[in-house]
Formats: structure tokens, C-alpha cells, sequence
């Protein structure tokens, strides 16, 4: 029976962390600087949709554009 590979859907902050080769602290200046797409907070967790971070890669990680707030 071959064996399946099951790939989560949301990665963490660990686990993105991983993917880049850097540390959890400066994934945080990457989210703070917008440098990298926003996670979604689940609760008091954050986490990234895979899909986002492939489609942000295959676009050669440009600069997500930054949110506004309206006031």
C-alpha cells in the first residue's frame, strides 16, 4: 500500500519559520514591516495559509500591499 503524505493547510509561526531558514523573531519584523502576506489569527494563534505563502513565492515574494485602516 503506498504511503500518502498529508500537508497541513495553515502553518505556524514555528513552522514558517522553517520554510525560510530564519528565525521566529524575524518572521515578526517581516509581518511588522509587511514584508511577507499577513497571517490570520485564530484565537490567540497565527497562522499562514500555505497556498498564500506558494502563490507569494511563485510571484518571487514581492511586498504584500499594506492594509488600511479606516479611521
Amino acid at each position: 500500500m503506498a504511503e500518502q503524505v498529508v500537508t497541513s493547510a495553515f502553518l505556524d509561526t514555528a513552522a514558517v519559520a522553517d520554510r525560510y531558514a530564519v528565525s521566529r523573531k524575524h518572521i515578526f519584523r517581516l509581518i511588522d514591516a509587511g514584508k511577507i502576506p499577513q497571517p490570520l489569527r485564530i484565537g490567540h494563534a497565527l497562522r499562514w495559509r500555505l497556498s498564500t505563502l506558494e502563490q507569494w513565492e511563485s510571484a518571487g515574494c514581492p511586498a504584500p500591499v499594506a492594509r488600511r485602516v479606516a479611521k
